[in-house]
């Protein structure tokens, strides 16, 4: 994992998690994304540099998932929806 973890703990549930890799497939470093409670990422996209990396997905965490958002807080409900960018260091 890296020591820069997107997340200070991992979840009770699940956490989204997202791992790079260099072109010939040696482990660069992964990570973990969420808050206290569920995670799901449903989609991962990059820069056209490759400078950042993007997830997309949903969190029914009351904390831990957003900052400075459109909405910082959780909505209600089944699950409120996140999208995180990540810089080339796995950090947030």
């Amino acid at each position: 994992m890296n020591d820069n973890a997107a997340s200070a703990n991992i979840g009770v549930s699940s956490d989204a998690y997202l791992s790079r890799f260099s072109t010939d497939g040696n482990l660069i470093w992964s990570t973990y994304f969420g808050g206290e409670e569920f995670e799901n990422c449903n989609g991962v996209s990059c820069s056209n540099s490759g400078d950042n990396i993007f997830i997309t997905g949903s969190t029914r965490s009351t904390s831990g998932v957003a900052v400075n958002g459109h909405q910082n807080n959780y909505g209600g409900g089944q699950s409120d929806a996140f999208l995180a960018k990540f810089n080339d260091l796995g950090i947030v």
